[in-house]
């Protein structure tokens, strides 16, 4: 096998509309999105994108938005400082009390 990469040509777009919010075992909200089975049934890859069910399904947590939020701010130039503050000061801290 040789080292490219095949991509299969897009056939079909749909976007999986939001149905709801559920939660894990563990109790984290999570986001529900879900394609119908009518959308699923006609694709060319239903066979690879979801073998075992009737329809495509996503979760995603429920506070992505924060995440990237944060992550946003992590990139900025306090963000950067901030971080290694904390890295100097307050984490290896944390890390020694781990062995005892």
């Amino acid at each position: 096998m040789t080292g490219k990469k095949t991509f299969l040509p897009v056939l079909w777009v749909k976007q999986l509309p939001f149905k709801g919010f559920d939660r894990t075992v563990d109790g984290k909200l999570i986001k529900n999105y879900r394609a119908s089975k009518k959308d699923c049934s006609p694709c060319a890859l239903k066979e690879s994108c979801t073998p075992k069910s009737l329809f495509k399904r996503i979760f995603t947590t429920a506070y992505k938005d924060y995440y990237y939020r944060a992550y946003e701010r992590q990139l900025t130039r306090r963000g950067k400082r901030m971080k290694q503050v904390r890295q100097s000061t307050v984490e290896p801290v944390f890390g020694s009390l781990v062995h005892y």
